[in-house]
């Protein structure tokens, strides 16, 4: 079984979620260069984490020739990432701006794309970002 076969699995069975809505309350923006297999982890860490809020993720790939664009094009058609695809590395602040105008949610977090997340990360940030705006 395919790392996107068994990833798509999760996010379908396991959490029976959908694509996100249409304003979601956070984008999450995942910026990577040659690190594929770091990749896989993070995603499955941020949709296999229990959260009750809603989520897009946006990766901004800069030029990766390890697969990377390959792994990512059947999760963009099952409506699990959006990714932006650089020709060569624009470099990682060129990136991240790339994802930010490309965010569609109420907050924006930039996450390393070799981060995990855990349990309840994403609801202690939202709520302190709600009870100390700025």
């Amino acid at each position: 079984m395919s790392q996107i076969t068994t990833f798509a699995q999760l996010v379908t069975t396991k959490l029976r979620l959908t694509a996100p809505a249409d304003r979601p309350d956070l984008s999450i923006v995942l910026v990577c260069w040659n690190n594929k297999d770091y990749l896989f982890p993070c995603l499955e860490s941020l949709y296999g984490s229990e959260m009750r809020s809603t989520f897009d993720v946006v990766v901004v790939d800069n030029g990766s020739t390890d697969g990377t664009p390959e792994f990512l094009h059947p999760l963009q058609a099952r409506g699990l990432v959006r990714i932006i695809l650089n020709p060569h590395n624009l470099g990682f602040a060129k990136a991240c701006n790339q994802g930010a105008r490309a965010a569609r949610g109420e907050f924006l977090v930039f996450l390393n794309n070799d981060t995990l997340v855990t349990s309840g990360w994403l609801e202690e940030l939202m709520s302190s970002a709600r009870e100390n705006p700025r």
